[in-house]
């Protein structure tokens, strides 16, 4: 019976160390999560937008939990528009990135009247708006 018990102890982690491994491996294989934001803008609008958004690009800096942001620009197409593409280690670091993007603008607006202001400012120079959250195929990546 002891011998069992022994060769049962000894033979447990040796079955767990490949589940291990597969978890790892399905975990790696999920890659980044990326959230893509477009924004419609008139023509005229657009340097106003992203003079905006500069202003306050030390907010996305100092956030630890976006990995990498892109902004581009408009350059042919029907419509003009801003797209945003910000690139996120997992799924669940979206909303602490919000979190602390939040966290972040308070800081550097500290009067409530003026976040407003450069909220509805914003608001203006946007006509319409789409958000999509994907997830990186690593099977395909360059």
């Amino acid at each position: 019976m002891l011998v069992k018990r022994l060769m049962l102890l000894i033979a447990l982690p040796l079955f767990a160390i490949p589940v291990a491994l597969l978890a790892q491996e399905d975990e790696e294989e999920k890659g980044h999560v990326w959230s893509i934001s477009t924004y419609k803008v008139k023509f005229g609008d657009m340097e106003d937008l992203l003079e905006m958004w500069e202003e306050d690009q030390e907010i996305v800096t100092e956030n630890e939990f976006v990995l990498s942001s892109r902004v581009l620009t408009h350059l042919w197409g029907p419509d003009w528009s801003i797209v945003i593409i910000s690139e996120y280690a997992k799924f669940e670091d979206i909303a602490a990135a919000q979190a602390k993007q939040s966290e972040l603008y308070k800081k550097k607006y500290t009067s409530e009247s003026r976040r407003k202001a450069r909220n509805k400012k914003q608001g203006a120079l946007v006509h319409g708006h789409t958000d999509a959250i994907v997830q990186e195929n690593p099977k395909f990546t360059k």
